[in-house]
C-alpha cells in the first residue's frame, strides 16, 4: 500500500459520496485492517480499488489500473476498468453489454471472441504453497500463460483477446474481481469458482476461473479440478 493508494481513494470516496449517499463504501484500503466486513451483507455497496497493481505502481512499471463496481441487491450493476496511463475505461452495465472508451470520445462494443489455444493470466507467486507445484505443471500444457500483477489489466487483457482464461489465487479479494466479473460477463464470458460454484456471490478460499466462454470453462475446469 502506498499513500497514493489511500489518496486516491479518499478522493473517489469524497466524490462518489453524493452520487450515492446511501451506499456503503468498501475500498481495499479502507478494509485492510478490516478483517470481518462481509460485502454480501450489505445491499448497496460501492467497491473501490484505487490502485489495483500496487507493486508494479510503486515500481515505476506502467501496468496498474482503477477498478470500480456498484453492487444493488447483491448484484453489481455496472463497473468501470480505468488505465490511468492510456486515459481509457472499460465499463459495463448489467443487461446492457461491455464498453472500451478513451477521453477523446471514441467508444466501441466490446463482446469477447473465441481464442484458439489455452492462452491464460495466472500468478503463481499469489498461490498457496500446496498449489504452487502442481500449478507450475499445469501451466505447461496452456499455450502461454503470464501475469501483469493487476487484476484490472487481467480481466482487460480477457476483454481485448491477449487470453482466454484468468485463474486465481484461493485468497482473493473482492475489490479486486467485482468490476472485471460484470465486464466479462456482459461481453459474452464466463466466470464460476473451480468447483462449480457461482461467481455471483463472493467467496474466499476457492480459487475462480474466468473465461471467454462457457464451453472454455468447461473444457479447462475438468483438468484443473484434477490437478489443483
Amino acid at each position: 500500500m502506498t499513500d497514493c493508494d489511500k489518496k486516491v481513494e479518499q478522493d473517489l470516496v469524497e466524490h462518489l459520496k453524493p452520487l450515492f449517499p446511501d451506499f456503503v463504501f468498501m475500498g481495499e484500503e479502507m478494509m485492510s485492517n478490516e478483517s470481518t466486513f462481509n460485502p454480501e451483507h450489505h445491499d448497496k455497496l460501492v467497491v473501490i480499488d484505487p490502485i489495483d497493481g500496487t507493486y508494479n505502481f510503486a515500481h515505476g512499471i506502467g501496468v496498474f489500473g482503477v477498478m470500480l463496481a456498484i453492487r444493488i441487491n447483491k448484484q453489481t450493476v455496472f463497473s468501470m476498468l480505468y488505465d490511468p496511463i492510456n486515459d481509457d475505461w472499460v465499463w459495463a452495465q448489467k443487461g446492457h453489454g461491455c464498453y472500451w472508451q478513451n477521453s477523446d470520445g471514441e467508444r466501441r462494443d466490446l463482446v469477447i471472441g473465441e481464442k484458439e489455444g489455452d492462452y491464460g493470466f495466472i500468478s503463481p507467486f499469489l498461490f498457496d504453497e500446496d498449489q504452487t507445484k502442481p500449478l507450475m505443471a499445469l501451466m505447461q500444457d496452456y499455450k502461454r500463460t503470464i501475469s501483469f500483477g493487476c487484476s484490472c489489466h487481467e480481466y482487460r487483457g480477457l476483454l481485448f483477446g491477449a487470453g482466454n482464461f484468468y485463474l486465481t489465487q484461493r485468497k482473493i479479494k473482492p475489490w479486486d474481481h467485482y468490476a472485471g466479473l460484470l465486464a466479462i460477463t456482459e461481453a459474452g464470458g464466463y466466470a464460476a469458482y473451480l468447483d462449480g460454484e457461482s461467481a455471483d456471490t463472493f467467496v474466499t478460499g476457492k480459487n475462480l476461473l474466468v473465461t471467454t466462454s462457457y464451453d472454455k470453462w468447461q473444457y479447462l475446469s475438468r483438468h484443473m479440478q484434477t490437478i489443483l
